[in-house]
């Protein structure tokens, strides 16, 4: 995985989230002096964060194709558990970009067995899975299915431009 590529002057943090599975990886550092003077390089990682019971994670992206992982914020979850998310025409304050960015939200709840209905309320492309299974994938749209027990929930969206809000 590469971070980020060469870049031109020294003293910039260069940084990105990555997933990676569990076991014995291989860290590699590239690095190049072209001109006297010190040196210094580090290399270093922290696992993210987990967020509590009854919240969303919400991940952003630079790029509307989920690609540039930027940041990550928890957010807890309504009394019903669904997510109300507006951002404006700025666009989330961690990413500091108002349009042509990604937005993933992430969540799981328990539930009592029955059959519910699922729907998403987004301001530019949205899709929706409830545990492996994709149920929506257009903004407005709803679906009922039947769930059990701790399910997990995927929403994303896709922002281009103007107000922006996920639901």
């Amino acid at each position: 995985v590469v971070l980020d590529g060469w870049k031109g002057k020294g003293g910039d943090l260069v940084g990105d989230f990555q997933q990676v599975s569990a076991g014995l990886h291989t860290v590699k550092l590239e690095a190049a002096q072209r001109a006297q003077g010190h040196a210094y390089y580090k290399v270093g990682w922290a696992p993210e964060a987990p967020c509590d019971d009854g919240a969303w994670k919400l991940q952003y992206f630079s790029d509307p194709s989920f690609a540039h992982h930027r940041a990550t914020e928890c957010t807890p979850a309504a009394a019903d558990g669904s997510l109300d998310q507006s951002w404006g025409t700025t666009g989330p304050a961690l990413l500091n970009q108002p349009a042509g960015y990604a937005v993933r939200a992430l969540a799981s709840f328990v539930f009592p067995k029955g059959k519910y209905t699922f729907s998403e309320q987004a301001s530019g492309a949205a899709r929706l899975w409830v545990g492996k299974q994709q149920v929506l994938s257009k903004p407005g749209a709803s679906g009922a299915l039947p769930v059990q027990g701790a399910t997990a929930l995927k929403a994303e969206m896709v922002q281009a431009e103007g107000d922006s809000k996920l639901q």
